[in-house]
């Protein structure tokens, strides 16, 4: 995946030899997500190696990232780097500030954009922006609906033109500026793009409103008491914190549960995190 990404065009190449290989920005990107989260579980194997195993592993890896198409992918590995550094020297406060934050991320999403409205980040650039309002359109679709959501799978075919931000609408039409454009892509598509808000907790309160929020922190606490044992390690925990940051950015950034491909991420996010935990008991064992 890193030969892929840094332009040794391997899947390209494969042709010649008769496989014909899925290749496009969107493939690419799940390269980048995949690679996000493997460098944790590479990382923690190799920690006792020479240091310049470890700094080829990070050169190669980010250099993978930065050249990329996904944004996501470059932002939760450079905050996934930071919170690693600052969890080095006390990972159990750092987990403890984790576990509280998602705690309160679940609870007060759809409340934030209702608080904070579209037009306060109108400063982004392009892509950004448009996240931030495919947030709002999802907070207003869920306070529609906010007790038990609008049913599983129902954000598949949702209607989401009338859920848009409409303070922002008429001044953007008006000014012909990157507003009126993104506004207008949402309104052609009529439902989210790719059918999912792209945040996972959106999702989790649109189909099942606070009764799912709910649920997701009833998950949240009994993975809290699984992980705590590893978060007294201070060998391992940086690295598990680390994976976990890197795994919130993406699912808070571009991620549904639908696709085959998320799928598949899910249980690779879980496959790193449980082969970390496990060697901390064949250590002790």
């Amino acid at each position: 995946m890193i030969l892929q990404n840094t332009g040794f065009h391997i899947k390209e190449n494969l042709k010649f030899i008769g496989l014909d290989a899925s290749i496009g920005t969107w493939n690419e990107k799940y390269h980048s997500f995949w690679l996000a989260l493997f460098i944790w579980p590479v990382m923690y194997c190799i920690k006792k190696d020479y240091k310049f195993k470890i700094y080829a592993t990070i050169s190669f890896a980010c250099v993978a990232i930065i050249t990329s198409y996904s944004e996501s992918a470059k932002l939760a590995i450079a905050i996934s780097f930071i919170v690693f550094f600052i969890s080095k020297k006390q990972p159990h406060k750092t987990w403890r500030l984790i576990f509280y934050g998602l705690v309160i991320y679940v609870l007060v999403f759809p409340l934030f954009f209702q608080v904070f409205p579209l037009s306060k980040f109108d400063w982004l650039q392009h892509r950004w922006y448009n996240r931030i309002l495919l947030f709002e359109t999802a907070s207003n679709a869920i306070v529609d609906s906010f007790w038990i959501g609008r049913g599983f799978g129902s954000s598949l075919s949702l209607n989401i033109v009338p859920y848009l931000p409409e303070h922002n609408f008429a001044e953007a039409r008006a000014a012909i500026s990157l507003m009126a454009s993104t506004h207008e892509s949402l309104s052609s598509y009529q439902t989210f793009p790719g059918n999912h808000p792209h945040n996972l907790v959106a999702l989790v309160w649109l189909e099942f409103g606070l009764f799912g929020a709910i649920l997701l922190l009833y998950f949240i606490y009994k993975a809290n008491l699984y992980l705590l044992p590893a978060m007294m390690n201070s060998k391992v925990a940086p690295f598990v914190i680390s994976l976990i940051t890197t795994a919130i950015v993406l699912f808070s950034l571009s991620w549904s549960i639908w696709q085959t491909d998320v799928m598949l991420t899910y249980i690779m996010f879980f496959a790193c995190l449980a082969s970390m935990i496990s060697s901390i008991k064949q250590n002790s064992d």
